[in-house]
């Protein structure tokens, strides 16, 4: 995308395939953690935020997907972009029921939100980012 890449093929040491690919703020560290086996933090462009996935394991080909077209989508031009479709929107969940516990507990409308940066820094174990 005018010399700019957002994906890439490779085969580590052991000629096993992979692809390394830009991701969203936040969500390298997602992946890696919830299935290390998969999501790995490629060198050189790792510190970047990229994220890699194994391609010789439980592979779904919709996931490889989605990585692919949301690195595309990071890396082209807002023109491009403009002509093609959509991102698909996630769909939306049904509320929580409550059982035992309802009315005893609530469960917040922003329980899903991000946390603060300071918070996310010591749930990591990392000094917090300075503000510009």
């Amino acid at each position: 995308m005018r010399d700019k890449i957002y994906a890439m093929y490779v085969e580590d040491e052991d000629d096993c395939p992979g692809i390394w690919c830009k991701a969203p703020p936040g969500n390298q560290t997602h992946l890696v953690e919830a299935d290390p086996d998969r999501f790995f933090v490629p060198p050189y462009v790792g510190h970047k935020g990229w994220i890699g996935m194994h391609l010789d394991r439980r592979v779904t080909w919709r996931e490889v997907a989605i990585v692919v077209e949301r690195s595309y989508r990071m890396t082209a031009p807002k023109t491009i972009l403009k002509r093609i479709a959509p991102e698909p929107k996630p769909l939306k969940k049904k509320p929580r029921k409550g059982g035992f516990l309802k009315g005893k507990v609530w469960i917040s409308d922003d329980f899903g939100a991000p946390l603060p940066e300071d918070i996310q820094a010591a749930f990591e174990g990392r000094e917090p980012r300075k503000k510009r």
